[in-house]
């Protein structure tokens, strides 16, 4: 029939309330739900539909839900519908309170008389005879059948999406220079958890954000200034506190990260309810806001953010939250609202906007999958959310072409004001130099091969590419210069040249052959001036540091006798502090001054450049 064809393109918005529904509850009253089924040719039913549960009460009123008619009635207006109201039981099966029959083309009247209907227990009313009325009373509140549109529909017709994130620098992420941290950094390039869910979810709604500014915050930080902040702009500009696409979020996210303290509490409300700020001034129907909450545990303000969630249900927002790491997440499946309706203070949230995912679903295998995996199931619900806004208030989407919303956020103009804490870069530096200040005697050329290993105990946080070394100093001019052992690029799996074990020099052939007298492939005998060569030329040693003591260099013996200390097995690869060359001996002659460097370092300091 012609009928159920153009059907199966309609859309039903349809709303109930009861009154006066039996307690079923021995200590309260009912948590009532309805379910909606339809008749198969076989005289049984098939559910369509479920409404959410309302508690403690005898009089719900239940949040309009759509239906496509081809799914409510098969396209047939007078096939029946079967309406059963239930009691939620958490730990029993659910109780049934009534039941009526209709069909659509009697519900398409509106909410007349005859769409009120008397909720019939049959057991019940067996049980009571005639003295048995009903129990309890469902009303049609509305309904409206319209041409079914899409979530795409209204992108077409000119309708942004706007995307804001909001990231956990609580404590309870664990330190971030720990690889067991959901905030570490792995410098072979595998991302963080945080860094998963934020691609996750940006790579997809990028699509549908046309300017492509994103307000980006962090929550439960101990800011530069010794300040506690739930709500700190990862971009380090409280007055421009946008980034422009997923790219400059991570970099911002990067820099923040070493620039605060993980501290607490976990707090929800504010960037809720700074998001919510901004999606009020936008109810046209031309703008959608998505807020993305990355976290790692539970709710400190869930009060307040009950508070927010349920003030923010009637305005064009949705809230998506990702739940990292192993935490208890039962809060986060609460405001999830699938199923229940948020209450707070007596107020009910309009609509679910809330969409939770744990992310430990998405973590084992290959992680470029997971991505796509997440990220699908995190944008599953934001069409529907976005479709049930837009109906209710009664926005149709434009036609292709005719309407383009403009871009809400401003563009930057290179003079914003100045950061609240300009100690935060803003962008992480992958690449650190050295200072310009020389050491006082040249290095030792490393004798290992050209691979660096990723584990090695006497470098335990040694980064993987090592920065440039300076040049030797070039006093000497008959003490050929030294080449630089420290090229920009050192091989990532070389072996430590100065194991922590052995003195200094290392062990083998002397790393810097002169030009003349001594020849490089002899074994180093210890002292420079050995008998298998002179070295340096005879006669006083000309203007170098010693030249007053006639040959270079002294007889003393070479290494110094005290054995130069170990290096450490642990801490920061770039020791601060003075240069370590030369030892305090006698024996060994002081290098040129070098205002760099004014002491002479202290016993057991490591035996390796400062950078």
């Amino acid at each position: 029939r012609a009928e159920e064809l153009s059907a199966n393109k309609q859309i039903a918005l349809i709303s109930f309330s009861a009154t006066n529904l039996d307690k079923k509850d021995f200590l309260g009253k009912s948590d009532p739900y309805l379910t909606i089924s339809r008749v198969n040719p076989d005289n049984t039913y098939t559910v369509v539909h479920k409404t959410e549960v309302i508690r403690n009460t005898l009089s719900p009123q239940w949040r309009p839900f759509n239906l496509k008619v081809q799914q409510l009635c098969g396209g047939d207006y007078d096939r029946n519908l079967k309406i059963d109201c239930y009691d939620w039981d958490e730990n029993s099966a659910h109780d049934l309170i009534g039941s009526f029959v209709t069909n659509l083309r009697r519900l398409s009247a509106g909410p007349t008389q005859q769409n009120s209907y008397n909720c019939i227990n049959e057991e019940k009313r067996k049980r009571k005879g005639k003295s048995y009325t009903n129990s309890g009373v469902v009303r049609l509140n509305t309904i409206s059948i319209s041409q079914e549109v899409t979530f795409l529909d209204y992108i077409r017709g000119g309708t942004q999406m706007h995307f804001a994130v909001a990231v956990d620098f609580t404590a309870s992420n664990g330190n971030p220079s720990d690889p067991r941290s959901l905030h570490f950094m792995d410098y072979s390039g595998r991302p963080n958890q945080y860094e998963i869910a934020l691609r996750s979810v940006a790579e997809i709604i990028k699509s549908y954000d046309t300017q492509g500014l994103y307000p980006s915050y962090g929550f439960g930080a101990k800011l530069p200034t010794g300040q506690t902040s739930h709500l700190f702009p990862l971009n380090n500009n409280m007055s421009y506190p946008y980034c422009r696409g997923i790219d400059e979020i991570i970099g911002c996210y990067k820099s923040t990260l070493s620039a605060v303290s993980l501290h607490g509490p976990t707090n929800f409300s504010p960037v809720i309810n700074n998001t919510a700020s901004i999606a009020q001034r936008f109810q046209d129907g031309k703008h959608y806001f998505v807020l993305l909450i990355i976290t790692d545990g539970v709710i400190s303000d869930m009060s307040e953010t009950l508070d927010a969630i349920v003030n923010a249900s009637s305005l064009p927002l949705s809230i998506i939250i990702i739940g990292v790491g192993n935490a208890d997440f039962s809060s986060m499946d609460f405001l999830d609202g699938d199923g229940t309706q948020l209450v707070s203070r007596g107020k009910r949230a309009q609509r679910d906007i809330v969409q939770f995912v744990p992310l430990n679903r998405f973590v084992s295998g290959d992680w470029q999958q997971n991505q796509f995996e997440l990220g699908r199931a995190v944008l599953a619900e934001i069409p529907t959310q976005f479709i049930h806004f837009m109906q209710t208030r009664g926005f149709k989407p434009s036609a292709p072409g005719q309407s383009t919303a403009a871009g809400i956020f401003p563009e930057p103009t290179g003079h914003e004001p100045t950061p609240i804490y300009p100690s935060i870069p803003s962008q992480p530096n992958p690449h650190p130099t050295a200072p310009s200040s020389q050491p006082s005697y040249p290095q030792p050329t490393p004798t290992a091969p050209s691979s660096y290993p990723s584990a090695n105990p006497s470098y335990p946080n040694a980064p993987p590419v090592k920065p440039m070394a300076p040049p030797p100093p070039s006093a000497n001019p008959s003490y050929p210069s030294a080449p630089n052992p420290y090229p920009s690029a050192y091989p990532a799996s070389a072996p430590n040249p100065y194991p922590p074990t052995s003195g200094y020099p290392p062990p083998g052939a002397n790393p810097y052959p002169p030009s003349s007298g001594y020849h490089p492939s002899a074994p180093y005998p210890g002292a420079p001036n050995s008998s298998s060569g002179v070295y340096p030329p005879s006669g006083p040693y000309p203007s170098g540091p010693n030249s007053s003591a006639g040959a270079y260099p002294p007889t003393g013996s070479y290494p110094p006798t005290n054995p130069y200390p170990s290096a450490p097995t642990s801490g920061a690869y770039r020791p601060p502090g003075p240069n370590p060359y030369p030892p305090t001996g006698n024996s060994y002659p002081s290098g040129p001054a070098n205002p760099a460097y004014p002491s002479y370092p202290a016993p057991n300091q490591p035996n390796y450049p400062p950078y």
